[in-house]
């Protein structure tokens, strides 16, 4: 008798979507980075820019965004209009020697900003400053934390800490209130 095998991805169309819109945000903004880092890479080296999957997977995770933010429509229309619009995204980035991952990048905020409340999304951010900042500017995240936390940028750290605390993380409480130093501090 033979086995079938099934993957289930928590990103495919599901009731559990809602459930994992920050974790959709990680993995699309760690597309994003991973793409900015290449390109860098292209312009230093001149050679052939290759990413392994980075530029299908970005396409692939923003295309689920219509799934975890179902009211966001108008949002996500252009972010996909950018990313399939062009055929060969490597070709025109050799012959203009840009691409629009800031637009991108800006384009993505009113997710990130339903996404407020998701720990594991604010600390993928906090984790990521630099790669943040080469796509926005350097007081971005830091606007950003005070946009969502009318209480201020302090409560955000102390949430953190105390999340990761009850989730059985206290080691990550001095990374977090270093990584919430050096964001004050860029």
């Amino acid at each position: 008798m033979s086995t079938r095998c099934y993957v289930h991805s928590p990103f495919t169309e599901s009731a559990h979507m809602k459930e994992t819109k920050g974790l959709l945000m990680q993995f699309i903004l760690q597309e994003l980075f991973n793409l900015h880092k290449l390109i860098k890479i292209k312009k230093h080296k001149g050679g052939a820019c290759k990413p392994p999957c980075s530029i299908a997977c970005l396409r692939e995770h923003c295309s689920l965004l219509y799934a975890a933010f179902p009211g966001q429509h108008n949002h996500i229309q252009p972010i996909l209009y950018i990313l399939f619009s062009m055929k060969d995204l490597l070709h025109r980035i050799q012959i203009r020697k840009s691409f629009p991952l800031r637009k991108i990048f800006f384009l993505l905020e009113p997710f990130l900003k339903e996404c407020k409340n998701e720990p594991c999304l604010l600390f993928f951010l906090l984790s990521h400053q630099e790669d943040v900042v080469l796509l926005s500017h350097h007081k971005y995240l830091l606007s950003f934390f005070q946009d969502i936390s009318p209480k201020g940028v302090s409560r955000i750290q102390e949430d953190l800490c105390d999340h990761f605390y009850a989730r059985g993380f206290p080691y990550r409480i001095p990374q977090i209130k270093s990584l919430f130093l050096q964001l004050q501090s860029i």
